[in-house]
This record gives C-alpha cells, sequence and structure tokens, in this order.
C-alpha cells in the first residue's frame, strides 16, 4: 500500500510469499493436533471454503473503500492493501494463545489437554515427528500424492485466473510424510498459479479462448483425477481388509508406524 514503483512492489511481495509460505502447512499439521485424524477433513474442508467464501466479499469491500480515495494522500487502491495488513497485524497475535498444541495451551484445564491428547493419540496422531530424509523420499514416491497435487492444478490455476485463491487437499498419512506430502502439493499447485495468473491474455478479450480452455482442461483433469484416486483408495482399503488378520496381529507396534500409510491396519477416509 506504500510502494512507489514496481521494484518496491516486487519486494514487497517477496517478503509476503516468504511470510505465508509456511501457513496452510502449518495449519493442516496443528490442525491434526488438535483433531483425531477422522474428524480433520472435515476442519481442512471449512478452511478451504472459508478461503473461497472470503472472495464473495472483495467487491462489496472494494466498493467501500473506493470512497477512501484520496484520504491522506493516498489512492483507494492502496488503502485495500493497508487496511487489509493492519487486521492481519490486529489478528495475528492471538494465534500464540489459540493455537498452541493441547499440552502447552494455556485456556483448557488438566483434563481437557489429557482428554485432547487421548483422543488425538488413538486416532493415530503424534504432534512431535522429526524431519527424516525417508519421508521426503516416500512422498516423491507416492503416486497419489502427485495425484493430488495434479487435482491442486485444476483448482488453483482457474481460480487464480480468476483472481481467486484455493489450495489443495492431502491425503493424510504419518506426519512426516504428511509434511513432506502437503508442500510438494502446495508447491505445485502454487506454480500453477503462476501460470494462471497469465493466461488471460488482453488480446483476446472479450471471449479469452487459451485462459479458459486452460482452466477448463485442468478442471476437468482434476475432476478425474479425483475419481481415480478415490477408486484407488476403495480399492487399496478392500485388499488390506482382506489380509491375513493372523499375520497383522504379529507386527509390532514399531513396525506398524514406520509403515506409515503402508500399514496393513492404515485406512483411508473416504
Amino acid at each position: 500500500g506504500l510502494v512507489k514503483n514496481y521494484s518496491g512492489a516486487i519486494a514487497a511481495r517477496v517478503f509476503l510469499g516468504v511470510a505465508e509460505a509456511g501457513f496452510f502447512p502449518a495449519a493442516v499439521f496443528i490442525s491434526s493436533v488438535w483433531y483425531p485424524r477422522k474428524q480433520v477433513q472435515w476442519r481442512i474442508a471449512i478452511f478451504y471454503c472459508m478461503g473461497s467464501l472470503s472472495g464473495s466479499f472483495t467487491g462489496l469491500i472494494a466498493y467501500g473503500v473506493a470512497h477512501m480515495d484520496g484520504r491522506a494522500g493516498l489512492a483507494a487502491w492502496r488503502w485495500i492493501f493497508i487496511l487489509e495488513g493492519l487486521i492481519t497485524v490486529a489478528f495475528a497475535p492471538l494465534i500464540i494463545w489459540i493455537l498452541p498444541s493441547p499440552s502447552d495451551s494455556k485456556w483448557l484445564s488438566d483434563d481437557e489437554k489429557e482428554l485432547l491428547s487421548s483422543i488425538c493419540s488413538s486416532g493415530g496422531v503424534s504432534p512431535h515427528v522429526a524431519f527424516r530424509k525417508e519421508s521426503l523420499y516416500a512422498a516423491f514416491k507416492d503416486v497419489k500424492v502427485w495425484m493430488v497435487g495434479m487435482m491442486g492444478v485444476g483448482t488453483v490455476l482457474p481460480l487464480y485466473g480468476g483472481h481467486l485463491w484455493r489450495v489443495p487437499s492431502t491425503v493424510i498419512v504419518d506426519q512426516g510424510k504428511r509434511a513432506m506430502s502437503s508442500a510438494l502439493e502446495l508447491t505445485m499447485a502454487n506454480i500453477s498459479a503462476a501460470i494462471g495468473t497469465n493466461i488471460f491474455l488482453g488480446r483476446e478479450a472479450p471471449n479469452y479462448p487459451t485462459g479458459f480452455g486452460i482452466s477448463l482442461f485442468t478442471v476437468g483433469l482434476g475432476i478425474v483425477l479425483a475419481g481415480l484416486l478415490w477408486w484407488m483408495l476403495a480399492r487399496e482399503n478392500e485388499r488390506r481388509d482382506k489380509l491375513d488378520k493372523a499375520a497383522v496381529a504379529r507386527l509390532s507396534p514399531a513396525e506398524i508406524e514406520e509403515m506409515g500409510d503402508s500399514a496393513p491396519t492404515f485406512r483411508y477416509i473416504l
């Protein structure tokens, strides 16, 4: 809101990108600390919808801010960034109080902390995970991660083209692999955002065949991949249901934890 030239705008955007890069992966991780595995998906879905719903109010906000044109010698478009930034800064400190892990929370009783910890642990969630190269390799080798990433491309590219924002979903897995998977999927989706903001060429107005053609293709690809992924996971769940129960019972808890989403006791939530 206060930049004076194009270089200043680029510098501000770079620093904003650095600051926001870990936001969504952290939100997914923190959600898994507070909720058991079967409830995380619903919370993340609400998170997505709120991000998209916020776009519904941009026109109204822009109309209101337009009346501030010239205030303090600043154009109306600058006030949009300044006011949004002030709101963000005002609410950001609340995160320190609201979003620590249940065991570190200041506003939960000891009984509530114990209950939350037991619920999350029963759902297979472990909040303390060290970085392991194996988790990174597992994420890169899992075709499902790449499929979800491409589904994210199908969502983010056309939405960025239309000046909206969403992010892809992520398979639910062991925490180390999940963290790496989220980063990989978001990288794919955000790269597509750079494409999405440049496919609506001014010389093709008003029909924009290139922009809408690419957008329709990626949306269609996302729909196809979503259906294919659902079928793959349902078939895998069914295969694991038919495994020898005696052989599964011989596995130790440590072996099962090491196997992550490949463990015979793991089921994908559909």
